[in-house]
């Protein structure tokens, strides 16, 4: 119980130092050190609380020596950058993107929606082809769905959503109703982070502009959001297969333990990787940076790296009832993948681009990039899981967002540089 509460006492404190440094240098607490650091430490701490009555593996000691010096690492890296382009000055307390009128938000709300109604219209006819709405949950179904073409479209939509929520003050009902389309569209593609992900975004743009300042009752009523959620991702392809199981409680109790599984697979994951001394399929590092490497090997029809795949593969028990976890978190999966030395040169690169990011959106003020930002920072808040930064729409969402910021800029008069204090 003593050495427990001294892992949650440290990281509570490495929490606070960080968050007290970053929000006077950087001007808020929305750095990407904490939106890292922050949920893994939660997380920690909920399993140190419940773990054992659930059946749970124990934490391995080098899970948390692996996260503090790769959060260390992470955060001495952004506060580098920082130094090099703005000095020893502090950076303005909020991104000003006051000028995102009502008009214009609900132009991209109605425009996203009406985008929406395309999938939608495409996902019927996807469905017809396969038989109806029985092949919602169908590999068939997901794999017209999640490749190709509408996916692209969604990633769009997303970008939208994202600009819509973290903008919107006054809710109208064409507002709600785009809204309510564009979340439709990610809601068919049935998975969890797709459909986190722009909510995430969302309250990280409100908080980053300060149209929001979170409680601490806040957090409790997102994590309650997020179980809703979680269950609400599964229960689409359940009705679609057996819509009478809905009314059995079984079937919650069930999806109630798997949230908890789910939550503890990718700390649990990493650390019995580390207990029996794993290493992830000797993978080729270049899978860290698959986005790029996949583009550059399309347009030269070189093999493309598949991480689907590669995660697939890697399988260990995390719990005494056979729960089974391929995720490692994200530092785990940095040190399985290429090592301890090479894994720190692969956290000073993400440590450099997402602070960049910040340093850009502090410095221009542009509500794209704020969306870019956002986007990154969320799969920051997912590190306690997995690396989600090799996949294709971690780059994705930036190209398409510098894309209508260079738009916007053309459109409409250059903003100053924002004052440093």
């Amino acid at each position: 119980m003593f050495e427990n509460l001294s892992i949650l006492f440290f990281l509570t404190l490495l929490c606070v130092v960080i968050a007290r440094v970053d929000a006077y240098y950087f001007g808020t607490y929305a750095t990407p050190s904490i939106l890292l650091l922050a949920p893994f430490t939660a997380v920690v701490g909920a399993h140190l609380l419940v773990a054992d009555i659930l059946g749970f593996a124990e934490l391995h000691a080098g899970l948390i020596g692996v996260w503090t010096i790769g959060t260390i690492v992470f955060w001495a890296t952004g506060h580098a950058l920082r130094y090099l382009i703005v000095g020893a000055g502090s950076l303005p307390g909020r991104v000003d993107v006051s000028a995102t009128k009502q008009t214009l938000i609900t132009f991209w709300s109605v425009a996203g929606g009406l985008v929406s109604i395309l999938l939608l219209v495409h996902a019927y006819r996807v469905l017809q082809t396969l038989g109806g709405l029985n092949a919602l949950a169908s590999p068939s179904f997901l794999e017209e769905w999640g490749f190709g073409w509408p996916a692209h479209v969604r990633v769009l939509v997303m970008v939208i959503l994202i600009m819509v929520i973290g903008s919107t003050r006054r809710w109208t009902p064409l507002i709600v109703g785009g809204v309510a389309l564009m979340f439709s569209v990610i809601l068919l593609y049935q998975s969890k982070g797709a459909l986190l992900a722009p909510l995430i975004a969302g309250g990280l743009y409100r908080i980053v502009t300060g149209v929001y300042v979170p409680k601490i009752r806040d957090f409790a009523l997102a994590i309650a959001g997020s179980f809703i959620l979680f269950q609400l991702i599964y229960l689409v392809g359940w009705a679609s297969l057996d819509p009478e199981s809905l009314l059995k409680s079984d079937v919650y109790i069930f999806f109630s333990l798997h949230f908890m599984s789910y939550l503890f697979a990718g700390i649990l994951g990493f650390s019995e990787s580390l207990r029996h001394g794993t290493t992830w399929l000797n993978a080729d590092g270049l899978v860290l940076f698959a986005p790029m490497w996949n583009i550059v090997a399309a347009a030269f029809d070189r093999p493309l790296i598949l991480v689907a795949e590669l995660a697939q593969d890697h399988y260990v028990e995390i719990a005494r009832h056979g729960v089974g976890s391929n995720v490692n978190t994200l530092f785990g999966t940095i040190w399985l993948v290429v090592g301890p030395i090479y894994g720190l040169c692969v956290v000073v690169i993400l440590a450099l681009a997402c602070h960049c990011m910040l340093l850009v959106i502090k410095l221009l003020s542009n509500r794209w990039l704020v969306v870019a930002y956002s986007y990154w920072g969320g799969l920051l808040v997912f590190g306690w899981f997995e690396y989600y930064f090799w996949l294709l729409v971690s780059l994705e969402i930036p190209v398409i967002c510098v894309c209508l910021a260079i738009a916007e800029f053309c459109l409409h008069p250059a903003r100053e540089r924002a004052p440093l204090s």
